[in-house]
């Protein structure tokens, strides 16, 4: 094409062998015991001496509740986390390394 000028593309037409195929694959994949859902790294790390209870996954089996202190990391692995703390500011909260945003569906702060 002509610099400047957009290219333009055309679509091939689908055939319903191609349909028959894709939806094979998509029931396959929905239908495989091994398709989990990958787990997160979550790091809990205090700014100031704050009360902290965690719960990973909604199960309190794995739930950690007690005081913890600047330099003290608690570190975790699951789909999602609760953390629950006497002050909200006092904590930092990593998910795969990265602070975790505000509004992040699989990290609840209270």
């Amino acid at each position: 094409t002509p610099e400047g000028e957009p290219e333009v593309r055309r679509a091939e037409p689908v055939n319903p062998d191609d349909l028959i195929r894709a939806q094979a694959v998509l029931a396959a994949t929905a239908a495989s015991p091994t398709a989990t859902p990958a787990l997160n790294r979550y790091e809990v790390r205090p700014l100031r001496k704050t009360f902290v209870r965690v719960v990973i996954d909604g199960k309190s089996s794995g739930a950690v509740e007690r005081w913890v202190a600047p330099g003290e990391a608690l570190s975790f692995r699951g789909q999602r986390i609760a953390v629950e703390v006497s002050d909200p500011e006092a904590v930092e909260i990593r998910k795969n390394g990265r602070t975790a945003q505000r509004g992040d569906v699989d990290v609840r702060l209270e």
